[in-house]
C-alpha cells in the first residue's frame, strides 16, 4: 500500500523463497485499482490519508467524482 499512496518501500529478495519477491511486486502494479476500489466502494464514508501533496491531488480528485453523503 506504501507504494500506492507513493511512499517508498525497500524490499530485500529472501534466498529461501525468490518467487514471493516477484509476487509483491505483482500486487504493486495493481495498486491504482485497488485504491480506486476502496474509493468507490459504497460503504466508504471517509477517506484519511498521509502522504505526498501530489498523491493526496490525485486522490481527492478521484473522491470527488464519488461523493460521499
Amino acid at each position: 500500500m506504501p507504494l500506492a499512496c507513493d511512499s517508498t518501500v525497500a524490499l530485500e529478495a529472501s534466498e529461501q523463497c525468490p518467487r514471493t519477491h516477484s509476487l509483491i511486486i505483482e500486487a504493486f502494479a495493481e495498486a491504482p485499482e485497488i485504491v480506486s476500489a476502496l474509493i468507490d466502494h459504497p460503504e466508504g464514508r471517509r477517506i484519511n490519508f498521509a502522504g505526498s501533496t501530489h498523491m493526496s491531488w490525485i486522490i481527492a480528485k478521484r473522491a470527488a467524482e464519488q461523493p460521499k453523503p
